[in-house]
């Protein structure tokens, strides 16, 4: 769902950034450091969820 979210989000922006020449000019540095922001704060969730339901096996 998040993952989805993300997507529709991108390719809004995407979309949008042409007809903006504030968003055309700063779009991809903008798109590319959010992009990273939340594919870390993504993984990092994963993890830290991934932790947190794992049964200890004792």
């Amino acid at each position: 769902m998040l993952i989805g979210a993300l997507l529709i989000a991108s390719a809004l922006s995407l979309h949008l950034a042409p007809e903006s020449p504030v968003l055309r000019w700063a779009g991809l540095p903008v798109l590319s450091w959010a992009g990273f922001g939340l594919a870390g704060l993504l993984s990092l969730a994963l993890l830290f969820s991934g932790r947190g339901s794992r049964k200890r096996p004792y």
